[in-house]
């Protein structure tokens, strides 16, 4: 919570004016000699745009425009305008641009903050199925894909386009392009992911397929990344994906039996044939 006070003069009167910002919640509560004057909380579409971008709210005292002026940093910063000058330095302070009030904007405001809450969901869930799934059983790690494209698919998406609207409402022309640019290639990458899914929910439900074949070798880039490994018939089977979290065992040239996904054809297990 960041709270702060003025004790301003109007019209011949001193008044004290406490304006309350919450830090997780982004409620705003200013009061006026302890009477309630204002209260705006974000809701859900304003979790996000609350931590990324200063806002504004307003109310009236007598004829007078009282605006709230928050602006993220370490914390918040905290001003009162009134009638056009901060009560904090006597300075003129311009309103803030006003937001497009269309649907296209309203769903970057919800996609930003879906982006947020993407951020914790994807870093746990691929550390937990990529460190584990392989341990829990073939239908958890043939999950991995869909798992990964459920957490950064929102995020791709809810960034791109909240980047995409905050360009609409910047001023300078540069900035406007960055922003787009920046924005449009987030929704291009979460297009790439949503044109991955079909595939991904076929492998993790759909039936598992046990094949014989005989490895003549075994060859991945980079450590821990999944190996592919090759058969005598030229055939080529990869592991599933692991996010970098799991020690895939060495396989040596011989026969093996091997549990593959429906769609991708991903090795989700595999013990030397009997």
């Amino acid at each position: 919570m960041t709270s702060r006070q003025w004790s301003v003069v109007i019209d011949g009167r001193t008044r004290n004016v406490r304006v309350d910002h919450g830090f997780w919640s982004g409620e705003t509560v200013a009061s006026v000699d302890g009477v309630l004057a204002l209260r705006v909380v974000p809701g859900f579409a304003g979790f996000a745009d609350h931590w990324a971008a200063p806002s504004e709210h307003a109310f009236h005292l007598g004829e007078h425009e009282m605006r709230v002026r928050v602006t993220p940093e370490v914390g918040y910063t905290l001003d009162l305008v009134i009638d056009g000058r901060s009560a904090t330095t006597g300075q003129p302070v311009p309103a803030l641009p006003s937001a497009p009030a269309d649907g296209l904007y309203r769903a970057g405001k919800v996609g930003a903050s879906i982006a947020m809450i993407a951020v914790p969901y994807t870093i746990v869930t691929t550390f937990l199925f990529g460190r584990f799934a392989p341990e829990w059983g073939p239908r958890w790690f043939a999950a991995n894909d869909l798992v990964l494209a459920s957490g950064t698919l929102p995020l791709m998406a809810g960034a791109g386009l909240y980047f995409v609207n905050l360009a609409r409402v910047r001023d300078r022309a540069r900035t406007r392009l960055f922003l787009a640019l920046f924005g449009t290639a987030f929704l291009a990458v979460a297009a790439a992911h949503a044109a991955g899914l079909p595939p991904s929910v076929a492998d993790a439900f759909g039936p598992l397929e046990t094949r014989r074949a005989t490895i003549v070798a075994s060859a991945r880039s980079r450590p821990n990344e999944a190996p592919t490994v090759t058969t005598t018939d030229g055939a080529s089977y990869r592991w599933a994906s692991a996010f970098g979290q799991y020690s895939y065992p060495e396989l040596a040239p011989g026969p093996y039996e091997f549990v593959l996904t429906s769609a991708r054809h991903r090795i989700v297990a595999v013990q030397p044939a009997r």
